[in-house]
């Protein structure tokens, strides 16, 4: 099951020159290459496991559940069974180079970020700095140093000072609506779902929308309807740093990189090479990069598998993950009472509780326009979850809704989602 909505733009294939897609509705710049990848038996060569070789069961789950997916050109993952851990990398990072997929290869998490930015408001929550039904202007801070776009903008806005009061219909929100999607704003503000618009809006511009968002639904302490909003969780991002006085990815890496050993995660602006190429969804058409945004904390991550896996771990609480992550793992990963997905499955903090599967799972999705994330656990009836499964690939999912761009129509589906659930329902 997917946990957001896929931006229209990420079912179309973008091309040398800026053009308007018939369905897609936006404008992107030069920056894709078409390339015909090497024959199917190529990417033999390409696949690595860890312990290799795998044991039987795990190598035919693997096996079974990439085959789930089509037009992939490469994947990694990582599952966690009972302490162990079992890594397995196919294909390519980069087609056009005949880069294998493996451990250095860094991909896009897409709102895999958003459970980072969970686990920092649970920690707040734990530590009792904020509490679920505060209201976030008290903590946004007013980015005097943070209002930055990315190079290129002409012109650059100009910034703003947020005011510390006089927040409008924020104050119609709790932290706890931004973080389970029910505080009533959109997905994104009108006109920014164009990535080339993207690395010019910036911070300010974001906190001033949030403000002036005139609330359609009751007053606090209320939620909304559910709608899934990326710029709510951007906003939990200035959240933390009014908290910590610190920007989302310094205290993000303070608080969770650092002590988890995850020293090859980055956020948009320094990621080092080898980054893997992202392909749109017929596994062939190369994509930008996902831009610089406003909006990092519902989004901007990167990061290897093998750190990814240290996460996973962490998620699931194994033995060595430190107490403050632990303990902020299961209050963010906690059905919020009364809160339930597009789909009637119960809402945690960014974290959802898929019901319509043949195990219990606690899963969260991730998309860019070249990238398909998911990491998701069995969830037990009381303890830690001991079955879990974290899965990066560099094609786009397919949303079947609206119509999808011809080329995209056979490949319908999230590839990453695929094979994560397929592992789960499917672990023994």
């Amino acid at each position: 099951m997917l946990n957001r909505h896929f931006l229209p733009s990420a079912l179309c294939i973008m091309v040398a020159v800026a053009v308007t897609v018939a369905g897609c509705g936006h404008k992107y710049i030069a920056g894709s290459t078409v390339w015909n990848p090497p024959a199917p038996g190529a990417l033999q060569s390409c696949i690595s496991s860890s312990p290799s070789p795998l044991p039987s069961a795990v190598a035919s789950l693997f096996s079974a559940a990439v085959a789930q997916t089509k037009a992939v050109p490469g994947g990694a993952i990582g599952f966690y069974q009972n302490g162990t851990a079992y890594v397995y990398y196919w294909g390519y990072a980069d087609q056009q180079n005949a880069t294998c997929m493996g451990p250095s290869s860094i991909m896009e998490l897409g709102s895999l970020t958003k459970t980072f930015t969970a686990m920092l408001v649970a920690q707040a929550y734990n530590a009792g700095l904020v509490s679920p039904n505060d209201n976030p202007a008290a903590f946004i801070d007013t980015l005097s140093d943070g209002d930055t776009v990315g190079a290129g903008c002409s012109p650059p806005p100009t910034p703003t000072p947020v005011p510390t009061a006089g927040y409008g219909d924020m104050a119609q929100m709790t932290i706890s609506m931004l973080a389970t999607h029910t505080s009533g704003l959109p997905d994104t503000p009108p006109g920014e779902s164009d990535l080339s618009r993207r690395p010019c809006y910036s911070p300010n511009e974001l906190i001033q929308f949030v403000e002036k968002f005139p609330s359609p639904a009751p007053p606090s302490p209320t939620p909304h309807a559910y709608d899934y909003s990326n710029i709510g969780f951007g906003t939990l991002g200035y959240v933390i740093q009014g908290v910590y006085k610190q920007d989302w990815f310094t205290v993000t890496k303070e608080k969770i990189l650092t002590p988890l050993g995850m020293s090859n995660t980055y956020d948009v602006g320094a990621v080092p090479t080898p980054h893997a190429q992202g392909y749109n969804c017929d596994g062939t058409t190369a994509v930008q990069t996902w831009p610089l945004d406003a909006w990092p904390a519902a989004g901007a991550l990167r990061s290897t598998l093998p750190d990814m896996i240290k996460y996973l771990a962490a998620a699931m609480q194994q033995s060595g993950t430190p107490a403050s992550i632990a303990k902020a793992m299961a209050t963010a990963e906690t059905p919020v009472s009364g809160i339930f997905t597009g789909d009637g499955a119960p809402q945690a903090t960014a974290w959802a509780i898929p019901t319509s599967k043949s195990v219990p799972m606690i899963s969260k999705d991730g998309v860019t326009d070249g990238f398909n994330s998911w990491i998701g656990m069995i969830a037990p009836t009381s303890g830690a979850p001991t079955t879990g499964v974290v899965v990066l690939t560099n094609r786009a999912p397919v949303d079947a809704t609206p119509s999808p761009d011809p080329a995209c129509a056979p490949y319908v589906g999230a590839p990453a989602d695929r094979i994560g659930i397929y592992i789960l329902e499917n672990a023994s």
